[in-house]
Parts: C-alpha cells; sequence; structure tokens
C-alpha cells in the first residue's frame, strides 16, 4: 500500500486524474440520460411515437448496460483510460446512429442498446477506479468533484441543446452528443486520465495485489444486497422521473424556455449535492448522510404532485429531487470502495452498476406507460415516495463506514 498522504498533498498530485475524470464524466453516455426528455416531443413530432412508446424502448435499450460486469472486469485487468477511450468512441457512433434514424422505432431501440453497452465504461464505473487509486483521506470530495462533470455539463449544454434541436432539429442535437464524446471526452481523457500511483491500491502496474474483497467474498455481505436494493429503489424512481420531466412539467403549465431551466437547476442540484455529500462523507457517518438526502429527494416527489406549481415551486422541487440524485455516485463508489476494497472493485462496481441500470429501465418503462394509462405522472410519483421511503430506512442497516482519520 503507499504511505498515507494528507488532503493537500493527494490533491497536488492527483488533479490531473480527477479534472480527466470530470470531463469524460460531463461528455460520456450518463449525458444522455439528464437531457433525453428534451429530444421526446420531436420524436413524438416527426415519427408518431407516444411517451410510452419511447420510454418502454428506452427502457428495453438499456438492458444492453448488462456489458457493466464485463466492463469492470476489463478494467480491473487493463485500466481504466483505454476502456474509457474506446467505450466513449461507441457512444459517438450511437449517436450518430440516433440522428440517422428513418422511423422505425427498432431503430432508436438498437441505437439506445448500443449506447447503454458502452456506457458503462465511461461512467464513474470506470473513471472512479483511477480516482480511488490516488485519493484516500479526501476519496469523498475527489469522487465528488468527478461525478459533478455530468451535472456541470447538464447545466451548460441543457440550454444550448434545446436551441439546437429547436432550431436545427432532434438530429443535430444528436450529432451535437456524438462530438462531444467522441471528440472532447477522448482527447482529455487520453491526456490526463491514469492509474493510480505504482504500488497503490487501484495500480494497473503494480507487482502488489490490491487489497480487498473477491466478488465471492463480496456476494457473503448482508452490506452488498442491503445496497443493491437501495440501488434499484433510487435509480427507478430518479430516472423515472428524470427521462420524463420535460413532458411532466409541460403537462403542468410550464414548457419551453422555462423547461430548460428547471432542467438546469436539476443539474446545479446535482452538482451541490455530489460535492456537499462528498465532502461529508469524508467527515460524518456516510449512512446517515445518504439516508438523509433520500427523504429530501422523497419531500421533491411529493411536492411534484402539486397541480399548478409555480417555476419558483417547481425548482425547489427539482432540486431537491437533484440532491438525492447526486448523492447516488458517491454513495456507490464511496460505499463499495470502503465496504470491499479496491481488489475486485471494478468487477462489484459493474454488479451494482447492472443493478442501477435495471432500477432505471423499471423506472422508465413505469413513467411512460402509467401516463399513457393514467394520462398524468400522479401515480408514477407517489409511488416513487413510497420506494424513496422504503430506500432511506434500508440505508440506516448498512454497517457502520468510519471515514479515514485526517
Amino acid at each position: 500500500m503507499s504511505e498515507k498522504l494528507s488532503a493537500s498533498a493527494e490533491w497536488r498530485r492527483g488533479w490531473p486524474v480527477v479534472s480527466a475524470s470530470f470531463v469524460g464524466m460531463g461528455v460520456g453516455a450518463g449525458l444522455y440520460q439528464y437531457v433525453s426528455s428534451l429530444f421526446i416531443p420531436s420524436l413524438e413530432a416527426a415519427f408518431g411515437w407516444s411517451r410510452g412508446d419511447i420510454a418502454t424502448a428506452a427502457a428495453i435499450g438499456l438492458l444492453g448496460a448488462l456489458s457493466a460486469p464485463f466492463i469492470g472486469m476489463l478494467a480491473d485487468r487493463i485500466g481504466a483510460m483505454r476502456v474509457a477511450v474506446a467505450c466513449m468512441l461507441v457512444v459517438a457512433l450511437a449517436y450518430v446512429g440516433l440522428a440517422s434514424m428513418t422511423g422505425e422505432l427498432w431503430q432508436f431501440m438498437a441505437c439506445v442498446s448500443v449506447l447503454a453497452i458502452a456506457a458503462p465504461g465511461c461512467t464513474s464505473l470506470v473513471f472512479s477506479r483511477a480516482v480511488n487509486g490516488w485519493f484516500d483521506t479526501s476519496r469523498g470530495l475527489a469522487l465528488g468533484v468527478m461525478a459533478s462533470g455530468l451535472s456541470v455539463a447538464t447545466f451548460a449544454l441543457s440550454p444550448l441543446l434545446r436551441v439546437i434541436i429547436a432550431d436545427h432539429g432532434f438530429r443535430a442535437g444528436y450529432l451535437a452528443l456524438g462530438v462531444a464524446a467522441g471528440v472532447i471526452g477522448v482527447l482529455v481523457v487520453l491526456a490526463g486520465l491514469r492509474s493510480g500511483p505504482r504500488g497503490s491500491r487501484a495500480a494497473t502496474d503494480s507487482n502488489a495485489p490490491a487489497e480487498g474483497a473477491t466478488l465471492h467474498e463480496a456476494l457473503r455481505v448482508r452490506a452488498f444486497w442491503v445496497l443493491a436494493i437501495v440501488m434499484v429503489f433510487v435509480n427507478a424512481a430518479s430516472t423515472g422521473v428524470l427521462t420524463q420531466i420535460a413532458p411532466l412539467l409541460s403537462d403542468k403549465g410550464l414548457s419551453g424556455a422555462p423547461v430548460a431551466t428547471l432542467i438546469s437547476v436539476y443539474a446545479l442540484s446535482v452538482l451541490a449535492g455530489r460535492l456537499a455529500i462528498g465532502w461529508l462523507f469524508d467527515r460524518a457517518e456516510p449512512k446517515w448522510i445518504a439516508a438523509g438526502v433520500t427523504m429530501a429527494g422523497l419531500i421533491g416527489f411529493m411536492l411534484l404532485l402539486n397541480a399548478a406549481p409555480s417555476l419558483a415551486f417547481a425548482a425547489l422541487c427539482v432540486a431537491l429531487i437533484g440532491l438525492m440524485q447526486g448523492a447516488e455516485a458517491d454513495v456507490l463508489a464511496y460505499f463499495l470502495s470502503r465496504l470491499f476494497g479496491l481488489r475486485a472493485y471494478n468487477t462489484i462496481y459493474g454488479i451494482f452498476f447492472t443493478v442501477s441500470i435495471l432500477g432505471s429501465a423499471i423506472g422508465i418503462a413505469g413513467y411512460g406507460r402509467l401516463y399513457d394509462l393514467t394520462r398524468n405522472y400522479d401515480l408514477a410519483l407517489m409511488l416513487s415516495g413510497g420506494v424513496l421511503a422504503l430506500a432511506s430506512l434500508l440505508y440506516l442497516l448498512m454497517p457502520r463506514l468510519r471515514p479515514p482519520p485526517p
């Protein structure tokens, strides 16, 4: 194991890795999850697809992310940078496919499937391994900064993407996302992403094996299964509402520029959640923090049931939900590294990534189909509140994860 460093020393040597991961997270496949609702009206108008059709096709396509365990094992063997670059190039090709659709729903499903297959390789599943290798004392904050790249990109690009779609159509919007991933993302990751220094617990070139549990050992720990259930609940609720947020708010009287503004508010709250929660994880008991922020998300869902919210009221709702979503990436990366170490980190993370995607697929399909059934989102919001209440309680069943001493 490498010698334990102070937080400032870790940042002095590890900031390029965090910076590259920040950009990779921002323009990788995760960005589509945050901006996909901006494409729904154009796809409805161009091809006559219903919201339920689009949601179900997207949910089925997400099952392609069952590739996560394989990608995780690959990253354990060859390192984060190679895997991230390859997957970002595939994501860019998927966007080109989406821009080339002619109106058959299977084309949309196929392109989303390709996107989902490559997605795990340009998310925190891969980037967090590199960050964990360079940070221990300040690990929570470093992971929060890494994950905040997605929030910053969403905040900066959502208004621009809305204008591109409005002025030039959905095809131009997909191509813009492809350039962001395949050009900007690839160049930055190539320049800055490296495994941990030689001898560290994440270095792929270290002669000593990394410390921690194997996958088989992790599967025998109760906390593994408790956290897996929590990830299903949280992702079903948060991803379901996120992928329908534009039409949901439009149905409540907020459309056009206000919706893009609220998506930016959501992204900012996710950013604040990731940074603040990562900082708190280094200083307080993580399971209590995770439970509390999940309750904040629950309140946001319940407030969103208001029939005709003002812009300010809607902003409060999406901000609370965003804080909860911001915690999710920090929770998974931090909890897994503390519970099971880095010996099989990416392999274990790959299992959890797949579990999270299954939860997301349930939420996406559920929100779309419940809307088609009831012609509103109220039932979906109430069910989301129920599963979030259960998730908060389950966090409290997790073992204590004492942060390292300063």
